[in-house]
């Protein structure tokens, strides 16, 4: 997941962007996303069956780590533990 936003943003920040194709790359990210969180029935799936990628889980860890006695850190371990 975070290398979809890392290319979805990349190439936002290119300085010759075509507006048009800007749309696509934001369409093409949204559905990504989308197929991540949502059943092919468009029900949302249990945060824990989310496969949120390895780059992400590794980010989360070093954010539990850091943050280790907040409530932030308790909602987070369900992620963390998938």
């Amino acid at each position: 997941m975070v290398g979809e936003a890392e290319k979805a943003n990349e190439y936002f920040q290119s300085e010759s962007a075509n507006p048009c194709e800007m749309l696509e790359k934001l369409i093409e990210f949204h559905s990504a996303l989308t197929l991540r969180i949502k059943t092919s029935s468009g029900q949302n799936r249990p945060l824990e069956n989310i496969e949120f990628g390895i780059r992400f889980k590794i980010e989360l860890s070093k954010c539990l780590n850091k943050y280790a006695e907040s409530s932030f850190n308790q909602a987070a371990l369900t992620v963390q533990q998938t």
